[in-house]
């Protein structure tokens, strides 16, 4: 009997397996888990404080998306990582709280790794730099609708982008989660070399994201006009060409 009970124990892994697997280790585990995880969460809000323009305006974030996102992203080391989930949390504060709208965005950052948040960073604060070609487009709907039709080239070895080890596979999950559209093997011409280029178009979730990330969520209908405060860890692709 006492051989089927520890069996049992085993098979579901309770405190006593635990102890018996790891002793004082997991009390360790769980101070070190502590002092990360609070370390972790008051750089999440002191983000989220950073993209607040006013702090004592009465609004308070909403407790649903506030406890996902502190919970995920606060073992996380990534400076990426901390301003995507700050702007997330500084998105949901409202008067009473029950805003909880960017909840789709918390989920997609979530499923992207911190170079693919890294990757779409750089390539939209690029865009939002050059979106000062967009000559005669006052309309601020006619601008989102017409930056979907424009082509950016990229350079494929582009330094700015030594972050990313798989920079097609993470193109790729990008495209996936419709935060852009891309097509690889675009050759540059003599001109460039004929170096490797990609070729690459923005969607209207993909610049969501990018708001979002800012605290500026509900303002992406006029992308060309918000004044964003860029990270200056992430550089930016130099090669980019506008066609």
């Amino acid at each position: 009997m006492a051989d089927e009970e520890k069996k049992y124990s085993l098979s579901l892994p309770g405190e006593w397996a635990v102890q018996k697997l790891l002793g004082p280790m997991i009390d360790e585990i769980g101070k070190d888990l502590g002092k990360l995880y609070s370390v972790g969460r008051d750089r999440i809000l002191n983000a989220a404080a950073r993209k607040v323009d006013d702090l004592e305006d009465g609004k308070v974030a909403n407790l649903r998306v506030a406890k996902e996102v502190l919970w995920s992203g606060s073992f996380s080391d990534s400076e990426i990582c901390v301003e995507y989930f700050g702007g997330i949390l500084a998105s949901t504060r409202s008067t009473d709280g029950t805003d909880d709208s960017a909840i789709q965005f918390l989920q997609l950052i979530k499923s992207l790794s911190s170079n693919q948040l890294k990757l779409h960073y750089a390539l939209y604060a690029k865009i939002r730099k050059e979106s000062a070609s967009f000559v005669g487009v006052n309309d601020d709907r006619d601008f989102i609708n017409q930056l979907e039709k424009k082509l950016f080239t990229v350079d494929i070895k582009e330094p700015a982008f030594k972050f990313s080890i798989e920079l097609e596979t993470d193109l790729l999950i990008l495209h996936q989660m419709k935060l852009l559209d891309f097509k690889l093997n675009v050759d540059l011409g003599p001109e460039k070399g004929n170096r490797q280029a990609f070729a690459l178009t923005a969607t209207k979730f993909g610049v969501m994201l990018f708001c979002a990330a800012h605290n500026k969520l509900r303002m992406w209908r006029t992308f060309q006009k918000i004044e964003f405060e860029m990270l200056s860890s992430v550089s930016l692709p130099g090669s980019f060409e506008l066609h």
